[in-house]
Protein backbone atom coordinates (compact mmCIF):
# COMPACT_ATOMS: atom_id res chain seq x y z
CA UNK A 1 0.00 0.00 0.00
CA UNK A 2 2.77 2.44 0.89
CA UNK A 3 4.58 1.67 -2.36
CA UNK A 4 1.40 2.28 -4.35
CA UNK A 5 0.90 5.65 -2.65
CA UNK A 6 4.47 6.65 -3.40
CA UNK A 7 4.00 5.77 -7.08
CA UNK A 8 0.75 7.75 -7.08
CA UNK A 9 2.46 10.79 -5.54
CA UNK A 10 5.30 10.67 -8.05
CA UNK A 11 2.83 10.30 -10.92
CA UNK A 12 0.81 13.37 -9.95
CA UNK A 13 3.84 15.61 -9.50
CA UNK A 14 5.92 14.55 -12.48
CA UNK A 15 3.06 14.15 -14.96
CA UNK A 16 1.79 17.66 -14.28
CA UNK A 17 5.22 19.30 -14.36
CA UNK A 18 6.46 17.37 -17.40
CA UNK A 19 3.26 18.13 -19.34
CA UNK A 20 3.34 21.81 -18.41
CA UNK A 21 7.03 22.30 -19.22
CA UNK A 22 6.78 20.47 -22.54
CA UNK A 23 3.72 22.51 -23.53
CA UNK A 24 5.27 25.83 -22.51
CA UNK A 25 8.87 25.42 -23.69
CA UNK A 26 8.19 23.41 -26.85
CA UNK A 27 4.70 24.61 -27.81
CA UNK A 28 3.92 28.08 -26.50
CA UNK A 29 7.19 29.98 -26.13
CA UNK A 30 8.56 29.31 -29.64
CA UNK A 31 5.34 30.77 -31.09
CA UNK A 32 4.55 33.50 -28.60
CA UNK A 33 8.05 34.72 -27.68
CA UNK A 34 8.58 37.03 -30.69
CA UNK A 35 5.23 38.78 -30.13
CA UNK A 36 5.90 38.96 -26.41
CA UNK A 37 9.36 40.49 -26.86
CA UNK A 38 7.93 43.01 -29.34
CA UNK A 39 5.18 43.98 -26.89
CA UNK A 40 7.74 44.44 -24.09
CA UNK A 41 10.03 46.51 -26.32
CA UNK A 42 7.12 48.72 -27.38
CA UNK A 43 6.03 49.23 -23.78
CA UNK A 44 2.62 47.68 -24.45
CA UNK A 45 2.96 45.09 -21.67
CA UNK A 46 2.83 46.49 -18.12
CA UNK A 47 5.53 45.30 -15.73
CA UNK A 48 3.10 43.68 -13.21
CA UNK A 49 1.60 41.51 -15.93
CA UNK A 50 5.03 40.64 -17.27
CA UNK A 51 6.09 39.52 -13.79
CA UNK A 52 2.94 37.43 -13.48
CA UNK A 53 3.63 35.75 -16.81
CA UNK A 54 7.21 35.03 -15.82
CA UNK A 55 5.97 33.64 -12.52
CA UNK A 56 3.47 31.33 -14.24
CA UNK A 57 6.32 29.84 -16.26
CA UNK A 58 8.93 30.06 -13.52
CA UNK A 59 7.06 28.45 -10.61
CA UNK A 60 6.65 24.99 -12.22
CA UNK A 61 10.20 25.23 -13.59
CA UNK A 62 11.71 25.97 -10.17
CA UNK A 63 9.54 23.37 -8.42
CA UNK A 64 10.58 20.73 -10.95
CA UNK A 65 14.24 21.54 -10.30
CA UNK A 66 13.69 21.45 -6.53
CA UNK A 67 11.86 18.13 -6.79
CA UNK A 68 14.62 16.61 -8.91
CA UNK A 69 17.47 17.85 -6.75
CA UNK A 70 16.18 17.51 -3.17
CA UNK A 71 12.84 15.68 -3.00
CA UNK A 72 13.19 12.86 -5.50
CA UNK A 73 13.33 10.25 -2.74
CA UNK A 74 10.59 11.88 -0.65
CA UNK A 75 7.23 11.37 -2.41
CA UNK A 76 5.23 12.79 0.51
CA UNK A 77 7.33 15.96 0.37
CA UNK A 78 6.71 16.14 -3.37
CA UNK A 79 2.97 16.18 -2.68
CA UNK A 80 3.38 18.89 -0.09
CA UNK A 81 5.48 20.90 -2.52
CA UNK A 82 2.89 20.49 -5.26
CA UNK A 83 -0.30 21.17 -3.28
CA UNK A 84 1.19 23.54 -0.70
CA UNK A 85 3.50 25.67 -2.84
CA UNK A 86 3.39 25.10 -6.60
CA UNK A 87 -0.36 24.82 -7.26
CA UNK A 88 -1.39 27.74 -4.97
CA UNK A 89 1.29 30.02 -6.42
CA UNK A 90 0.31 29.05 -9.96
CA UNK A 91 -3.38 29.78 -9.28
CA UNK A 92 -2.60 33.11 -7.60
CA UNK A 93 -0.43 34.23 -10.50
CA UNK A 94 -3.13 33.23 -12.99
CA UNK A 95 -5.69 35.20 -10.98
CA UNK A 96 -3.38 38.21 -10.95
CA UNK A 97 -2.84 37.98 -14.71
CA UNK A 98 -6.37 37.25 -15.91
CA UNK A 99 -8.76 38.41 -13.16
CA UNK A 100 -7.23 41.01 -10.84
CA UNK A 101 -6.19 43.59 -13.40
CA UNK A 102 -6.26 46.45 -10.88
CA UNK A 103 -5.29 45.78 -7.28
CA UNK A 104 -7.19 47.52 -4.51
CA UNK A 105 -6.00 47.70 -0.91
CA UNK A 106 -8.20 44.75 0.05
CA UNK A 107 -7.06 42.53 -2.82
CA UNK A 108 -3.42 43.47 -2.18
CA UNK A 109 -3.72 42.47 1.48
CA UNK A 110 -5.46 39.24 0.52
CA UNK A 111 -2.85 38.30 -2.07
CA UNK A 112 -0.09 39.28 0.36
CA UNK A 113 -1.58 37.00 3.02
CA UNK A 114 -1.69 34.13 0.53
CA UNK A 115 1.92 34.63 -0.48
CA UNK A 116 3.13 34.83 3.13
CA UNK A 117 1.21 31.66 4.00
CA UNK A 118 2.75 29.82 1.05
CA UNK A 119 6.24 31.09 1.95
CA UNK A 120 5.87 29.92 5.57
CA UNK A 121 4.70 26.50 4.39
CA UNK A 122 7.67 26.25 2.00
CA UNK A 123 10.15 27.14 4.75
CA UNK A 124 8.68 24.49 7.05
CA UNK A 125 8.77 21.95 4.23
CA UNK A 126 12.54 22.24 3.94
CA UNK A 127 13.65 23.33 7.42
CA UNK A 128 11.07 21.58 9.57
CA UNK A 129 9.77 22.99 12.85
CA UNK A 130 11.92 25.02 15.19
CA UNK A 131 12.72 23.90 18.72
CA UNK A 132 10.05 24.71 21.26
CA UNK A 133 10.22 28.03 23.11
CA UNK A 134 12.67 29.53 20.64
CA UNK A 135 12.05 32.85 18.85
CA UNK A 136 11.68 31.02 15.54
CA UNK A 137 9.12 28.71 17.13
CA UNK A 138 6.91 31.64 18.11
CA UNK A 139 7.35 33.12 14.64
CA UNK A 140 6.24 29.86 13.04
CA UNK A 141 3.25 29.55 15.36
CA UNK A 142 2.13 33.07 14.49
CA UNK A 143 2.35 32.46 10.78
CA UNK A 144 0.76 29.02 11.05
CA UNK A 145 -2.28 30.82 12.43
CA UNK A 146 -2.22 32.94 9.27
CA UNK A 147 -2.01 29.77 7.16
CA UNK A 148 -5.06 28.33 8.96
CA UNK A 149 -7.06 31.54 8.49
CA UNK A 150 -6.14 31.78 4.80
CA UNK A 151 -6.95 28.11 4.24
CA UNK A 152 -10.28 28.45 6.04
CA UNK A 153 -11.17 31.55 4.06
CA UNK A 154 -10.33 29.91 0.72
CA UNK A 155 -12.22 26.75 1.67
CA UNK A 156 -15.26 28.75 2.75
CA UNK A 157 -15.32 30.70 -0.52
CA UNK A 158 -14.71 27.65 -2.70
CA UNK A 159 -17.50 25.72 -0.98
CA UNK A 160 -20.02 27.96 -2.77
CA UNK A 161 -18.53 27.23 -6.20
CA UNK A 162 -16.96 23.77 -6.13
CA UNK A 163 -20.10 21.60 -6.28
CA UNK A 164 -22.00 23.66 -8.92
CA UNK A 165 -18.84 24.04 -11.02
CA UNK A 166 -18.15 20.32 -10.81
CA UNK A 167 -21.70 19.49 -11.92
CA UNK A 168 -21.47 21.84 -14.90
CA UNK A 169 -18.04 20.48 -15.82
CA UNK A 170 -19.21 16.88 -15.54
CA UNK A 171 -22.28 17.56 -17.70
CA UNK A 172 -20.14 19.27 -20.35
CA UNK A 173 -17.56 16.48 -20.24
CA UNK A 174 -20.13 13.72 -20.68
CA UNK A 175 -21.91 15.58 -23.49
CA UNK A 176 -18.69 15.36 -25.61
CA UNK A 177 -19.45 18.72 -27.23
CA UNK A 178 -15.96 19.81 -26.25
CA UNK A 179 -14.49 17.47 -28.87
CA UNK A 180 -16.08 19.52 -31.65
CA UNK A 181 -14.92 22.78 -30.06
CA UNK A 182 -11.39 21.42 -29.66
CA UNK A 183 -11.26 20.21 -33.26
CA UNK A 184 -12.55 23.55 -34.56
CA UNK A 185 -9.99 25.45 -32.47
CA UNK A 186 -7.11 23.30 -33.67
CA UNK A 187 -8.28 23.41 -37.28
CA UNK A 188 -9.24 27.06 -37.72
CA UNK A 189 -7.30 28.90 -35.00
CA UNK A 190 -3.54 28.32 -35.01
CA UNK A 191 -1.73 28.54 -31.69
CA UNK A 192 0.15 31.66 -32.79
CA UNK A 193 -3.06 33.62 -33.33
CA UNK A 194 -4.42 32.47 -29.94
CA UNK A 195 -1.43 33.78 -28.05
CA UNK A 196 -1.30 36.97 -30.13
CA UNK A 197 -4.88 37.69 -29.04
CA UNK A 198 -4.04 36.97 -25.41
CA UNK A 199 -1.07 39.34 -25.44
CA UNK A 200 -3.09 42.03 -27.22
CA UNK A 201 -5.80 41.91 -24.53
CA UNK A 202 -3.40 42.27 -21.59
Amino acid sequence: MKKSLEIFYHSIFWMWDASFLLLVYLGILPLALPSLVAAIAAGELPIPFLLSMLGIVGVPTVCTFVGLKWLRQRPTALMRLFYGVEAPLFVLLCLRLFVLRELTTASTLLLGGFFVAIAVFAVELFRGYAAQKSPLDYFQLTHQSLVIMVGGYVGFILAFYAIPAFCVFLFYLLSFEWLGDLWAALRYTPLESIFTRVVSKI
